[in-house]
């Protein structure tokens, strides 16, 4: 087994099995992060031997290997460089790629049931069975999208309606029942004043004291099953119906001595 061998099977127990598998690539897929080996610097430095001036064919050799060493030092070392700068590179490019993938998906997912019959700039024979089969369904599923929304909009308008006509319905019980309440404190006034007119004449009043009796109750609220409208609508009313039933209580039993 070659180098290259090994290196597939080795990818393919790892995060990066993807780029030696046969599907394609996700956007969900992600390389490796990549470590950056820290680098020396690599300006030009004389060892304090090879300044000196050798005394022998020896130190000559010596002399020449040690220079040696430092070009092959300096060449290890811009290649490197290279080679980090380049993964560096490739690894912005991928993420770019990654953010577009996503961002396609996105769009893919946002995209009407119907799609688009042409839209990968790729030539189509308009006249095959296959390319009319097509276009009859992508026809059909604009057309049922259509009605729903048609039909929706016609619910919608139709809650709404309803709505209205129980508001208005609510407006006028609560304009009765304010009226009863008035007609009874008015009676009670005049109940008060027969009430100390009978104490200083030392009798019972002629009438008992009146009472207000049950009022009329709410209207059932309309159940609007839109988001948008119920919570258009149902917040203005809640707190007339709050008062108005505040005002049953305290007055409904019209009190008693």
């Amino acid at each position: 087994m070659d180098a290259a061998e090994q290196a597939v099977e080795g990818l393919a127990s790892m995060s990066a099995a993807f780029l030696v598998s046969s599907s394609p690539v996700q956007s969900t897929h992600s390389l490796p992060t990549f470590i950056s080996t820290p680098i020396t610097p690599t300006h030009k430095r004389i060892h304090d031997l090879l300044e000196t001036e050798s005394e022998s064919a020896k130190e000559q050799l010596y002399q020449d290997a040690l220079c040696s060493a430092y070009n092959c030092e300096t060449h290890y070392k811009s290649t490197l460089v290279g080679m980090q700068s380049t993964i560096v590179l490739q690894s912005m490019f991928c993420d770019h790629l990654s953010s577009q993938l996503a961002a396609q998906d996105e769009k893919k997912k946002k995209t009407k049931k119907g799609g688009q019959l042409v839209g990968d700039g790729l030539p189509r024979l308009l006249t095959s069975d296959k390319f009319h089969h097509r276009v009859v369904e992508h026809q059909r599923v604009a057309e049922e999208e259509e009605a729903a929304r048609k039909a929706c909009q016609i619910e919608r308008e139709g809650k709404t309606e309803l709505l209205k006509s129980w508001k208005e319905a609510e407006a006028a019980r609560l304009v009765r029942n304010e009226a009863r309440r008035t007609a009874y404190r008015d009676q009670v006034k005049l109940w008060e004043a027969e009430r100390d007119q009978a104490k200083l004449e030392r009798r019972r009043p002629a009438w008992n004291k009146p009472k207000l009796g049950k009022l009329e109750a709410p209207l059932a609220r309309p159940t609007l099953s839109d988001p948008e409208v119920a919570a258009e609508e149902g917040q203005q009313d809640d707190s007339d119906e709050e008062d108005a039933d505040e005002n049953d209580g305290n007055e409904s039993d019209g009190g008693s001595e």
